[in-house]
């Protein structure tokens, strides 16, 4: 199969090129970056996505497109970075939508007939060379871990394992629609802190408070205390077996790497 990832020197492309690499797909990265690092086989595009268009050589023979491009959302917020936020992803995702439709060949009839889109609603992503974890885990190895404000709220994460594989299995079966790339077991933000402490052997004795969340991230403060209690429904429904259900397994192995 033909596939093409935007977003691919991300955390989550970079690991599924890895995996898709190994099935022995032929890969195309759309990348920012002209001398991004990738894996040797992989064809690079260069595209900024809330720039314009791809170039339609990265999209032309591509059975499948996977959208991972976006500006980070774990960073303080103000009002340049939610425009940053908000126009990588919103005009990143239009202008590819866009060149998908000016292609001339059987993907353009595939348009026209219904393309079969998923879309993928990721939580917290268990990895420690990226994404939220490592910066989840400073305080704890520093001693001063504890949960966020009243440790009540929800959290819904994954392994990046279980994600990347997700991804996997919606290439290969017929799924369509929203896909929560959630673990089956979401837990309390004092749970998680808990599990978080016990895995790398530290105390989690000092809870921060909202006000200091607020006063670090601005408004991503806020993001930080919602509560999510989301479920992998779809996934499972349509055959997907989870490796890493449970936690504390599942930081055990992120911790590993």
């Amino acid at each position: 199969m033909n596939i093409t990832i935007s977003g691919a020197s991300g955390l989550i492309g970079r690991r599924l090129l890895k995996l898709l690499a190994k099935d022995g797909h032929s890969l195309t990265a759309l990348s920012r970056h002209a001398g991004t690092n990738l894996p040797p086989g992989v064809r690079l595009s260069v595209w900024d996505a809330a720039r314009g268009e791809p170039s339609l050589d990265g999209i032309r023979d591509a059975d499948a497109v996977i959208h991972l491009a976006g500006v980070p959302v774990a960073q303080r917020w103000n009002a340049r970075v939610k425009n940053d936020i908000r126009e990588s992803r919103v005009a990143g995702t239009r202008n590819l939508v866009q060149a998908l439709s000016r292609l001339p060949d059987e993907a353009r009839a595939a348009e026209t007939a219904g393309i079969r889109v998923v879309r993928m609603r990721t939580g917290i992503v268990l990895d420690a060379r990226g994404g939220a974890l490592p910066r989840m885990l400073r305080p704890f190895k520093m001693g001063v871990g504890g949960k966020l404000g009243s440790g009540k709220h929800w959290m819904s994460w994954i392994h990046l394992d279980d994600l990347v594989a997700l991804f996997q299995y919606a290439l290969a079966n017929p799924v369509s629609g929203p896909i929560n790339g959630v673990a089956p077991n979401p837990v309390t933000n004092a749970e998680f802190t808990k599990a978080l402490a016990a895995a790398v052997h530290r105390p989690a004795i000092f809870p921060v408070p909202a006000f200091a969340l607020r006063l670090l991230f601005g408004e991503m403060g806020g993001i930080l205390l919602a509560s999510q209690r989301v479920a992998p429904k779809a996934a499972q429904s349509a055959g997907f077996t989870f490796r890493f259900p449970e936690l504390a397994p599942a930081l055990a192995e992120a911790l590993k790497g």
